[in-house]
């Protein structure tokens, strides 16, 4: 939940100091933030929620890239079109974007990226 928390805030905080400081546009900004957090969340994810270092990190990064993009697209859809198309602000977007996926997330990712093998697959 803490990791959870920091990425929207980051998400959110980011979003918004490049949209209203670095004069970016909406799109881009959240575009940039949902990068920015990817590298923190891996981080965090193996080595503190999900304490599973023990596994190549290279296999690990790249089905977590892999998921992450799959993730992270439909939520950039999702963002664009209740900021674009549908005109609602863009925090509210975000927020409500990252809200969404939050639970979907957390799941796959102890599941099938984190997830230590059960005892009947071990040789």
């Amino acid at each position: 939940m803490i990791l959870s928390g920091v990425s929207f805030l980051g998400n959110l905080g980011i979003t918004h100091a490049l949209t209203q400081h670095a004069a970016w546009p909406a799109e881009l900004a959240f575009a940039a933030s949902l990068v920015i957090i990817f590298f923190v969340n891996f981080a965090c994810c193996r080595w503190f929620v999900f304490q599973a270092s023990e596994q190549p990190i290279a296999t690990q990064l790249a089905s977590f890239l892999t998921a992450t993009i799959c993730f992270r697209g439909l939520e950039y859809v999702a963002f664009l079109g209740l900021h674009s198309l549908l005109g609602i602000h863009y925090l509210i977007a975000t927020a409500t974007v990252l809200i969404a996926g939050f639970a979907a997330k957390f799941l796959f990712y102890n599941r099938f990226i984190f997830g230590r093998p059960s005892a009947a697959t071990q040789p």
